[in-house]
């Protein structure tokens, strides 16, 4: 039973860390689409040469803590918070977590599901060795009275 108990509690860590990993997937996106709003002559054409440099630029967040420091500062000025990156790759992972918080709900109610048969169990066991217990002092007050 502590090995079911066991597996199931890793499953439903399993799933924690994939959500973890999902948000953090969509980091390079949520920059892109950052730089590309916060750009300061308006959104640039996809294709365009000003769109490769943003991808370029999206690339140096990464790569460098001067530009990262660089653009973080630019988001400040165009009016998104200090988290702003985070918040965004938590909105654009919003399909996939949908899909996550289901298979973490459905872990958690079958964690759930048999941690209380096995209180059910250990419940009947308690009163099972109880009467046990009582039939035995009975039976030796009986012998000795």
């Amino acid at each position: 039973m502590l090995y079911q108990v066991t597996v199931l509690t890793w499953r439903l860590i399993r799933v924690e860390r994939i959500r973890a990993s999902i948000i953090r997937h969509h980091r390079s996106p949520a920059v892109l689409a950052l730089l590309r709003r916060s750009n300061e002559h308006g959104e640039p054409e996809r294709g365009s040469m000003t769109d490769h440099n943003t991808m370029l630029e999206a690339i140096a967040y990464f790569t460098s803590g001067d530009a990262r420091k660089k653009f973080k500062s630019r988001f400040a000025e165009a009016g998104y918070a200090e988290d702003a990156v985070e918040v965004e790759a938590f909105q654009l992972s919003q399909k996939s977590q949908a899909q996550i918080e289901q298979e973490a709900a459905a872990a958690q109610r079958q964690l759930l599901a048999f941690l209380k048969e096995l209180e059910r169990r250990s419940a009947k066991r308690a009163m099972q060795l109880r009467e046990a217990a009582l039939k035995a002092v009975k039976l030796a007050a009986a012998k000795a009275g």
